[in-house]
């Protein structure tokens, strides 16, 4: 039997090989993209689970919460990210069977510039071509291609428009 978190979803997950992941109700994560500028990526804290490496922002799901209300919720308290900032697209779920993490994937719609809180020490634009070169987290690791190739089909369907400052 598995005890819930005070803190709602706040807590780890344990699999039956003994690896732990953030997030009793799962965990989801925004992967914002633009044509012009490649992702946004977040050099985690020490402060975090997996500090000093690369990821997206993201956290727990809090109970009942949906992949995309929690990635946006997370993404504006990481980075000041708001649904405004954002059109959504495609979700990827990386799912273990007892326990899941959701990547949304967005687009930028407008000038954004990511604010830093005590989880993150850097955000960058990364081009798609270079995000595999640098020390990701390893859930994002396994599923970058994935991701790559949703982006890239993203951008085939739709007409993309530079943000406005």
């Amino acid at each position: 039997m598995q005890s819930f978190s005070m803190r709602d979803g706040e807590d780890f997950v344990y699999g039956p090989d003994g690896s732990r992941h953030w997030g009793v109700f799962g965990a989801a994560g925004i992967l914002v993209a633009d044509a012009t500028l490649g992702v946004l990526l977040q050099k985690r804290s020490d402060a975090t689970e997996h500090g000093g490496i690369w990821s997206t922002p993201g956290g727990a799901l809090k109970h009942l919460e949906t992949a995309v209300d929690g990635a946006m919720r997370e993404a504006e308290e990481e980075c000041g990210l708001s649904p405004d900032d954002v059109t959504i697209g495609r979700v990827h779920l990386f799912d273990l069977g007892y326990w899941h993490y959701s990547t949304v994937v967005a687009r930028l719609k407008r000038a954004f510039v990511p604010r830093l809180n005590w989880e993150s020490i850097e955000f960058q634009w990364v081009a798609l071509d270079d995000v595999d070169k640098l020390d990701l987290h390893p859930a994002l690791r396994r599923s970058w291609h994935e991701l790559k190739e949703m982006i890239h089909e993203a951008e085939a369907n739709a007409e993309v428009e530079r943000p406005r400052a």
